[in-house]
């Protein structure tokens, strides 16, 4: 449960200026989570224990808000916004029936190079299981690779940051030169494929592994939904691969 599905508790809402300065007017007394989020950066600020007095007013001061990083920046894909309509088919998320398209126009799935492949071509808005034949609504399980260069091979660890726009897939398979690198598990069906959109509930997973599993020279990295219904994908907001030394 986040603060995005919660439906038990009040929620008060305002959009900071260019500045950063916000005052959010009547908010009920009692004990809050201060939560903030922006435009390109990854993640998101949280400040618990913010007490609202009946007839007063809080001023907080100067929030502090330092994005979370678990080391030197490998590569990224796409912008951390909360949406995928940066990607192929963003611009038109709304025609019905693109999950169906997905095995048409990208028969060998999609393989990212990166400083070469382009998100808005040849990153699909959505990763779902490959249709098999041309009717129905049951595919095979999707591998999508990226490709990307290292000139070492890291001495600590590597942490593969994923923002997911909407999922519907339970779960996604990360592996790294052809080794399992680890699983995404237990992810919330939030409708957003099957209802042809390009975002829902928002969540991020990071899956860490060994940095020795990289390599000097090219490698790849693959993502991998299961077999099933042809709506039972992922839909990215951002990736970045991060390393220690």
């Amino acid at each position: 449960m986040t603060w995005q599905n919660d439906a038990k508790f009040y929620e008060f809402w305002v959009r900071g200026d260019e500045a950063g300065h916000f005052s959010i007017p009547a908010v009920r007394a009692g004990r809050y989570t201060l939560h903030a989020i922006a435009d390109n950066v990854l993640g998101e600020f949280a400040e618990a224990d913010v007490t609202v007095e009946a007839g007063k007013t809080v001023e907080l001061g100067k929030v502090v808000w330092k994005p979370v990083r678990f080391g030197q920046q490998v590569w990224e894909i796409g912008k951390p916004d909360r949406t995928a309509d940066e990607f192929k088919n963003g611009d038109i998320y709304n025609s019905w029936g693109l999950y169906n398209k997905y095995a048409e126009e990208f028969p060998n799935d999609v393989t990212f190079v990166i400083g070469k492949s382009d998100p808005k071509t040849d990153w699909n808005l959505m990763e779902v299981p490959h249709r098999v034949g041309t009717t129905g609504y049951q595919g095979r399980e999707t591998t999508w690779t990226v490709v990307f260069e290292m000139d070492h091979v890291p001495t600590g660890g590597a942490t593969l940051r994923l923002a997911f726009a909407g999922t519907e897939a339970r779960s996604l398979s990360v592996g790294v030169n052809g080794k399992e690198a680890g699983q995404v598990t237990g992810l919330m069906n939030t409708s957003v494929i099957h209802r042809d959109a390009d975002r829902s509930y928002w969540q991020e997973r990071d899956v860490k592994f060994p940095g020795t599993m990289l390599q000097k020279g090219t490698n790849r990295i693959t993502l991998t939904v299961p077999a099933g219904s042809t709506t039972a994908g992922v839909e990215y907001d951002y990736l970045r691969l991060e390393v220690e030394g």
